[in-house]
């Protein structure tokens, strides 16, 4: 999904599309990989580490939520794991994805608030 979208924005230049998506996508797996590497998973910067790090923002932000979701036995692993892992490609409408997208990689924390 990363690619992809990455290949949509890159399409402006077809002559250059195909090596402009694919230098872009490696350059945001380096940032990102660490939501990919199994040997991670339990340590701060892998998958779990990014699911507490998202439920101690939420608890902050929206705690109405927090204790509802708390209540209902919804992990939010579910739902950080692919957010985190594809970025929100899989869950918003294209043009969202790009805002979304575009927001993190200006920002200089790059993608802090989703990994």
């Amino acid at each position: 999904e990363i690619a992809a979208v990455l290949l949509y924005v890159m399409s402006v230049d077809p002559e250059s599309a195909e090596s402009d998506a694919f230098w872009c996508f490696s350059e945001m797996m380096v940032e990102i990989k660490e939501g990919f590497m199994q040997t991670m998973d339990h340590s701060g910067e892998g998958v779990y580490g990014m699911v507490d790090e998202i439920s101690r923002m939420l608890r902050s932000y929206d705690p109405q939520l927090a204790r509802h979701l708390h209540k209902a036995e919804l992990s939010l692993f579910v739902f950080v794991l692919r957010w985190c892992t594809v970025l929100f490609a899989q869950d918003a409408t294209l043009p969202d994805v790009l805002r979304l997208w575009d927001s993190f990689i200006a920002d200089p924390n790059r993608y802090a608030f989703v990994v």
